[in-house]
């Protein structure tokens, strides 16, 4: 990657990449406000609610907009991502480090989860408070006891509500019978945005870095973009971004549509990142091969198959694979201890048919990640 497309957004006047795939300031948030308005009445009334859609569509923007506007709510919420927790010990522990572990007074007066079990406990923190369970990628999940200690949480903390984000409707996903499936009383499929949505989008993350309207693209250019992409939201993101490092690499202040045309054909995109149990999504013929991805993906989770993609095209450091992934710096540590063979999670990935590591890691600080030579002769056959 070169310098002038590293900072290919300061060639535009703009503060920032305006097509950021992480985590946004609430202003940037655009067509969701139907889908925030019910996830309020469904956190008031102490209800559940599933949002799935394919992946791109805003699901987990969704959750973390609801998890933002908390404080305003006067709820608290508890955002659970199934891709990272793999056991009921784990979850429990996400339970307890977000509701609070019990302070010096407590412990001295015996309230701790061990002393009067951990239902009493989390009912004591919680009080009359109305707390709300954010469970993003639900399609993930592959421990039933995990499941059932979340419907036991509903059914002992009568102020708790829970909002589920998957690729699929709960009916579709076996693990659900007899655990959450039954307790959900709403469902809402994710739309594709609407044209005028998706250039409300545009113009308004443009607006948020110092730029003016939809510059430097004109309309035409942006409906190819929208056309192209099926109008899911990432994609759209992802197109933007790199219509533009290809426009500053031309020399173009402006994007017309013959540029976007041309960039299509002259550069297959693969969006990422988009792994889910199945293949690599790829969206041009030229990549036609990549849809054959090696079939160790198929048994890793949506986030360790990112972490994967992302090094597909040469070594990152751990703060770029932080940034692609959107998670804090223990959660990346911890998913490449998985991905190298190594700690406690060694025998689940041998369990997922994992024999050897998948990536490898530098002594240096900041660590940089590369795939391992197996790994790597794997994609090359593809």
């Amino acid at each position: 990657m070169t310098i002038v497309t590293q900072n290919w957004f300061e060639r535009y006047g703009f503060k920032a990449n305006p097509f950021t795939l992480r985590a946004v300031p609430d202003e940037w948030i655009v067509g969701f406000d139907d889908i925030i308005e019910k996830s309020s009445e469904v956190i008031n009334a102490c209800s559940s609610l599933v949002i799935y859609g394919p992946i791109g569509s805003g699901k987990t923007t969704i959750l973390r907009k609801i998890s933002s506007l908390s404080e305003k709510g006067h709820y608290h919420t508890l955002y659970l991502n199934s891709s990272l927790i793999k056991s009921k010990e784990e979850l429990i522990d996400e339970f307890i480090n977000t509701i609070g572990r019990p302070n010096v007074f407590e412990q001295l007066r015996g309230l701790t989860p061990k002393k009067v079990g951990l239902m009493e406990y989390f009912r004591y923190k919680i009080e009359k408070n109305k707390i709300c369970i954010l469970l993003d990628e639900a399609q993930d999940i592959d421990d039933k006891e995990m499941l059932r200690f979340i419907r036991t949480f509903l059914d002992s903390i009568p102020t708790s509500s829970i909002i589920i984000a998957s690729l699929q409707r709960l009916d579709l996903l076996p693990i659900f019978i007899d655990s959450l499936r039954d307790r959900i009383v709403n469902e809402i499929e994710l739309r594709p945005l609407k044209k005028e949505e998706a250039f409300l989008m545009i113009k308004t993350r443009i607006e948020n870095v110092g730029g003016r309207g939809i510059d430097p693209f004109e309309t035409k250019a942006l409906e190819e973009i929208f056309e192209y992409s099926k109008l899911n939201p990432r994609t759209i993101l992802v197109l933007c971004e790199r219509v533009c490092e290809y426009a500053v690499n031309k020399g173009k202040k402006t994007i017309d549509s013959n540029l976007v045309n041309e960039f299509l054909k002259s550069k297959p995109l693969v969006i990422k990142p988009s792994v889910v149990r199945e293949h690599v999504t790829v969206v041009r013929q030229e990549e036609k091969k990549a849809r054959e991805t090696p079939s160790f993906l198929s048994n890793l989770s949506p986030t360790e198959s990112k972490f994967i993609l992302e090094l597909v095209h040469g070594p990152r450091s751990s703060i770029e694979i932080q940034e692609a992934l959107q998670s804090k710096h223990g959660t990346i540590a911890k998913i490449a201890q998985r991905l190298m063979l190594r700690g406690k999670d060694k025998k689940l990935m041998i369990k997922k048919g994992i024999k050897f590591p998948l990536i490898k890691a530098s002594k240096t600080r900041p660590v940089i990640y590369e795939l391992s030579p197996e790994i790597k002769k794997l994609f090359a056959k593809e």
